[in-house]
């Protein structure tokens, strides 16, 4: 939380090495809190437009959070990832994050599909 604060009042560059510090330090059983976490950086990395590393923090939240079954995160860091290919003009890869997003919110979680209201 600290890493956040300091991302919003003094920028990416000085609260990333801080963050990527505190999300090493995670232990694997703690997949739905560091995806969160990486989630957070990607999207503060996305607004500094530092896409390469908003893409990286992205790619290894969705790694986490696919194993912690927390869907809400999960479809959270999809639409993310969406979002930083569509700014990067990749909108084929930014459709496919947006469609996952949506598949994800639309799931159980044991896998199957909600029923459409």
């Amino acid at each position: 939380i600290r890493a956040e604060l300091i991302a919003k009042t003094r920028g990416i560059h000085e609260a990333a090495p801080m963050w990527e510090t505190a999300i090493a330090q995670f232990n694997p059983s703690q997949r739905l809190y560091r995806g969160r976490n990486l989630t957070l950086l990607g999207k503060f990395h996305a607004q500094a437009g530092n896409l390469d590393a908003a893409t990286s923090a992205l790619t290894r939240a969705l790694n986490d959070l696919h194993e912690s079954d927390y869907l809400p995160d999960t479809a959270r860091a999809w639409h993310r990832l969406g979002e930083v290919f569509e700014t990067i003009g990749q909108t084929g890869e930014a459709l496919t994050c947006f469609k996952k997003a949506n598949e994800v919110l639309g799931m159980r979680s044991d896998g199957a599909q909600l029923p459409v209201q």
